[in-house]
């Protein structure tokens, strides 16, 4: 794979932070108890999972975590 490969790849594939918010949700929390956890704003833990859904292909949430319990990404 040559590097515009590599950086593709990068930029498709979610980041650690963004599976561990997914670990979360997948937990049952909210965005905002999410960003209670991690000391930040609700809309910091929003931008995070509307990075996730384009990045997945998801539609909402539900389907986010689905396709990540899919992919044994969580």
């Amino acid at each position: 794979m040559d590097c515009r490969g590599l950086i593709v790849e990068r930029l498709i594939s979610p980041t650690a932070r963004q599976l561990d918010a997914l670990k979360l949700a997948s937990d049952g929390l909210t965005n905002k108890e999410i960003a209670n956890e991690w000391g930040l704003s609700e809309q910091t833990i929003k931008n995070h999972f509307a990075a996730l859904y384009l990045k997945l292909g998801a539609h909402d949430r539900a389907h986010a975590v689905a396709l990540g319990l899919k992919r044994k990404l969580i």
